[in-house]
């Protein structure tokens, strides 16, 4: 697949196509196009309308624009399919609220693979579980989250890839140096989700402990290729 770039938008844009609203309905209908990616509409639509200099998250460490957010979530995708991810794989991600997070997230709807984003409260039980039950051949972990991870990584039968975002822990791959090792300025290959898949589908744990219900977003199987 070829490498994500910053500057997608300013090739091919008529080809991408955005949602749009029927207001003269009631309720208003939301129109989605047959070709449709979320994270691509998220971030290049606001840097086409003039937003790339405003901010688009705030964490602890400062805040970050719309254009940082595009550049970080290319630099991601392109990490992750480096690794060998590939679409419709699954990746699982329990992470703190850093920049790290939508970077990651979108990165990942970018390139048609799917997101896991799961509760970071939760046992070393619960962890084991939702890898084997979600078969995610990645994880990504924020660094203060490794040690009550690493007995579910060490079970897993089908993780392929821990990578560590924040501070680095080796033996398991870093992030921020994945991110560094990637250009931001190639041509893009997208995937869309196809139309008729509207809303997000939801995968449900229980919690091994409390018996309390876990939501996670995830998108199954919905996934085309246009190049």
């Amino acid at each position: 697949m070829n490498k994500l770039n910053k500057d997608t938008v300013n090739e091919g844009i008529s080809a991408i196509s955005t949602y749009s609203v029927d207001r003269h309905k009631s309720p208003p209908e939301l129109i989605m196009p047959r070709q449709f990616n979320a994270a691509h509409d998220l971030l290049e639509r606001n840097i086409n309308e003039g937003r790339a200099d405003k901010i688009a998250y705030i964490d602890d460490d400062g805040s970050y624009t719309f254009q940082d957010l595009v550049d970080r979530a290319n630099q991601t995708a392109n990490a992750l399919t480096d690794l060998g991810l590939v679409m419709e794989d699954r990746l699982m991600i329990i992470q703190t609220d850093t920049v790290d997070f939508p970077a990651t997230f979108l990165g990942a709807i970018k390139v048609g693979i799917i997101p896991i984003a799961v509760n970071t409260l939760l046992t070393s039980d619960d962890y084991e579980f939702m890898l084997a039950d979600s078969r995610a051949k990645a994880l990504i972990v924020s660094s203060s989250f490794i040690t009550k991870l690493t007995p579910a990584i060490e079970k897993s039968k089908y993780l392929k890839h821990t990578i560590v975002s924040g501070e680095a822990a080796p033996p398991y791959k870093h992030l921020q140096t994945l991110q560094r090792g990637q250009p931001a300025r190639r041509r893009e290959r997208f995937i869309f989700t196809r139309v008729w898949l509207t809303l997000p589908n939801f995968m449900r744990y229980p919690s091994l402990e409390s018996r309390r219900m876990i939501l996670c977003f995830q998108r199954l199987n919905y996934f085309s290729l246009t190049v």
